[in-house]
């Protein structure tokens, strides 16, 4: 497998390219990420390993530009710092197809492992499409359906559905939600604005398909989706 190197100084591409070489792949070239198009056209990749300390925005922005100069699909190994809350938890719907691994661990068996997965076709990330009961959501083309149409999310408002929707009912904190639309578990005045704004825009928009009530807020704990009655009624019945 082709593997494009995209780090921001050349010694770490260099690191890099002999760890992809360690690890059995081969190397397409390196970039930094402001040449990352050009790379991609120039030496047409099969995956891309990129090490990043940057957030969501900077990072998404790089995949697209990457991804939007492929001739194929590209999936994404991202080697981020320890602190990252990504490598906890689901990446943004917008990164993927990506998954993430500490930077620490470029040299070890993990780098190896996640590569050959990724050659094998064996990893395919979180899946693309959720539902719950009369809903689906379509994190790749941000689609969200319902009883009543359709609708085109933004891509906050796709990743903030798609993190409570992908818990399957449980509760998700706002550091949760944090880190899913923005790459760091920080929660402060700003971050809990901007959360309520995306989410009252969202249940707008959930409400005119007929998903009302389906994302409730618990003050002080977090966010949850309820199922609607019938649906609980049918998984009860299914289960005697």
């Amino acid at each position: 497998m082709r593997v494009l190197v995209v780090a921001e100084d050349a010694q770490g591409r260099e690191r890099l390219a002999r760890s992809v070489e360690a690890a059995g792949q081969d190397v397409g070239g390196s970039s930094a990420a402001r040449d990352v198009m050009r790379a991609v056209r120039d030496e047409r990749p099969e995956a891309l390993l990129v090490e990043s300390d940057e957030g969501a925005a900077v990072l998404r922005g790089l995949l697209e530009r990457a991804r939007g100069a492929a001739e194929a699909p590209l999936p994404a190994l991202l080697l981020l710092p320890e602190s990252s809350v990504w490598l906890h938890g689901p990446l943004p719907a917008p990164l993927m197809p990506a998954r993430a691994l500490p930077s620490s661990q470029r040299s070890e068996g993990a780098l190896r492992s996640a590569l050959a997965a990724i050659a094998e076709g064996s990893w395919a990330g979180p899946p693309a499409v959720l539902r719950l009961g009369a809903l689906r959501l379509d994190r790749q083309a941000r689609v969200l359906s319902g009883p009543q149409g359709e609708a085109r999310l933004t891509v906050s408002e796709c990743a903030l559905l798609g993190a409570i929707v992908a818990a399957g009912g449980a509760v998700v904190r706002a550091e949760q939600v944090a880190g899913a639309l923005w790459g760091r578990a920080v929660v402060d005045t700003h971050s809990r604005a901007a959360i309520r704004s995306h989410l009252h825009t969202l249940r707008r928009k959930l409400a005119a398909l007929g998903l009302g009530e389906v994302v409730v807020s618990l003050p002080g704990v977090g966010y949850r989706v309820v199922l609607p009655k019938e649906v609980l009624s049918e998984q009860a019945a299914g289960a005697k």
